[in-house]
Formats: structure tokens, C-alpha cells, sequence
């Protein structure tokens, strides 16, 4: 390298430190921000689509959202109530969001519902008795001191007892408010609501669905659209299969087969069907959820969805093509995909 290029390189051992600064020149100060706490409905708002609408409910000191998604369309069909699964927790929003834009994108008015999870068990009482020892005395343990030996004692530090919070309504009260503060809310926001009414329940919500519509006045009952039903971790879940034989309003009940490893549910569908046939109910229809794609938040269970509401509910004396569940198999011609006309 040329001399001339290190002329300007200052002595390590006699140039001032810029990052601590010396007495003539201190070192900036560098201000640090601690970051502003977002709300939960603040987080909610980042992860959704601007046009997706996120509704706050209040009830008690109880807080809880909804997603409206409304029909894109100069009319709609009605309108159309999802429940999650309650086991699914933070992830509703995931759960039901193709399904949503689906839905709405075929003119249905969609409102997703935050369903709450079940009280955890509660925890059972020590039966055994609590081991203690007794303390060890020792010989060189040092005395205490004297109460006038000029020591103070600490100051106890008083606080005011602070208020219990509110408990929370029965679990049932709260699953039933819920569902009543969406279906209010889709009637104001879609007056075709009322003509067609729709409940969607996945999982575990699908007792407490048919449950609520069967304590509603039997003209006024929406239909139900029930998606892999099964039992919850709640002991106070309706029993599916007997509001099944007192609803006479339409019911469509789709399920998984499942994979190895998971639950078997094909006894609980059958037997399903088997109480539907027994009681004479005149408008059930049950199908098996076809198609190698697994899980609620995926295109071909959309369209299944959407097919069984327009054969069963729109269109009644018409056929549908993916109404019967069964995934098209016949070739299409090189660059056409059966699936990708309505994704």
C-alpha cells in the first residue's frame, strides 16, 4: 500500500474513543423506545384482509370477537353462521378463512363466531398427608437479639384488598349468547338473512349448535351444516344424537374418513344416520368429505360446502355436480384444472 494512504489514519493510542466520548466531547446518547403493547383485537386487525370486518361483543368482563365477511353480490343468498371447532383456540381465524372468502365470494353474508374454551378440569384434592420435618436444633446457632437492642422492625407494608373479578356465566350461557349475538348481527347486516339462515358447526361445536336451534320457535329454526361432529372436553355438551331426532328442520352432516393414527369416527356417523332413519327425520343428508386434502381450511371442502347448500337449501329439485361428495375423476384436457375454476 502507498505511504500517502495512511496519512490520515489517526494512533490508536492518541485518538479520542468516538463511542465513549472523552471530557471535551461526550458521546451521543442513544435513546431506546420500548415497543407499545398491542391489544388482542389490534393483532387480529394485522392478520386479516382489509376487506374483512372484525366485530367486538362485550358481555360481563368478558370480551370476544366475530369476522363478517359480507356477499359479494347484489343479493345475497342469505346468510351463514360458522362456529369453530372449541378445541382450536387461537387458530379460528385460520380455521375458517378460506371457507369464509368462499362462501362470500358466492353470495352468502358470512359471520365467523369466537367460540370460548371450556373451564380447565378442576384439580383434585391431596388425599395423602403432607410430609414435614422438624426443624434441627443446633448447638452454635447464634441467639437472637434482644428486643431493646435498638433494632427496628420493617415497616409491614399495608395494601388494599383488591376486588374478586366478575365469574363468568355457566359455560352453556356463554355458548348461547354467542351464537344468539351472531345470528342478531347477520340479520342486521343482511336483510335476506331471515329467508335463509345457516349454521355451520365444526367439531365440537356441532352439539351446541343443534342444541340452541332446537330451543328456538320451530318457524324461525335455521338449517344446520354440521362438519366432523364430535364429543367436547365440556361435560355440559348437549347430546348430538338426540337433538337430531327432535330437529325437523334440514340437517347436512359431513365427516372425515380418518387417517391412521386418528379417532375413528364412521361408528359415530353411522349411528348419526341410523337415529336420522329411526325418527323419521324428513330432511337429513349425510356425506363422506372426499378428496386427498385434509383439515377445514382447504378449497375442495369449500366447494363440498357450497354444493350441499345449493342442492339442499337453493336449488332442491336440482342436481349439483360436487353435491354427492365425490371428487370428479374423468381426464381433462392438458392445462385444465378441475380444481382451480372456483379457488
Amino acid at each position: 500500500m502507498p505511504l500517502h494512504a495512511q496519512e490520515n489514519i489517526p494512533d490508536p493510542a492518541t485518538a479520542p474513543d468516538a463511542a465513549f466520548g472523552t471530557a471535551d466531547s461526550p458521546a451521543p446518547i442513544t435513546e431506546r423506545f420500548a415497543a407499545p403493547r398491542m391489544s388482542r383485537a389490534e393483532r387480529l386487525a394485522q392478520v386479516l384482509p382489509a376487506d374483512t370486518e372484525l366485530q367486538t361483543f362485550e358481555s360481563g368482563n368478558e370480551t370476544y370477537y366475530a369476522l363478517i365477511q359480507l356477499a359479494n353480490a347484489a343479493e345475497s343468498h342469505g346468510s351463514i353462521l360458522i362456529l369453530p371447532d372449541i378445541v382450536s383456540g387461537e387458530i379460528w381465524v385460520e380455521q375458517s378463512a378460506h371457507m369464509r372468502h368462499y362462501l362470500a365470494d358466492h353470495g352468502w353474508t358470512v359471520l365467523v363466531m369466537e367460540m370460548p374454551l371450556p373451564a380447565p378440569p378442576p384439580i383434585p384434592e391431596r388425599t395423602l398427608p403432607l410430609r414435614v420435618d422438624p426443624p434441627v436444633a443446633s448447638d452454635s446457632a447464634a441467639p437472637e437479639p434482644a428486643a431493646d437492642a435498638g433494632l427496628t422492625a420493617a415497616p409491614e407494608i399495608s395494601s388494599e384488598p383488591q376486588p374478586a373479578p366478575e365469574p363468568l356465566p355457566p359455560y352453556a350461557q356463554r355458548i348461547s349468547q354467542r351464537i344468539g349475538n351472531g345470528l342478531e348481527e347477520l340479520r342486521l347486516r343482511d336483510t335476506n338473512a331471515e329467508e335463509r339462515e345457516v349454521i355451520i358447526a365444526i367439531g365440537s361445536s356441532a352439539g351446541w349448535a343443534a342444541d340452541y336451534i332446537q330451543q328456538m320457535p320451530e318457524q324461525s329454526r335455521p338449517s344446520l351444516l354440521i362438519i366432523d361432529p364430535r364429543p367436547s372436553r365440556s361435560a355440559e355438551q348437549p347430546d348430538l344424537l338426540t337433538s337430531i331426532t327432535s330437529l325437523r328442520s334440514l340437517i347436512i352432516d359431513l365427516y372425515h374418513t380418518p387417517q391412521p393414527g386418528q379417532p375413528v369416527v364412521t361408528p359415530d356417523a353411522r349411528q348419526r344416520q341410523q337415529a336420522a332413519r329411526r325418527s323419521a327425520h324428513p330432511d337429513y343428508h349425510q356425506a363422506r368429505i372426499s378428496g386427498s386434502a385434509r383439515g377445514w381450511n382447504n378449497p375442495w371442502l369449500s366447494r363440498q360446502v357450497r354444493g350441499k347448500l345449493k342442492r339442499h337449501l337453493l336449488d332442491p329439485h336440482e342436481s349439483d355436480e360436487y353435491s354427492e361428495g365425490i371428487a370428479p375423476t374423468e381426464q381433462r384436457p392438458p392445462g385444465r384444472n378441475p380444481f382451480s375454476m372456483d379457488l
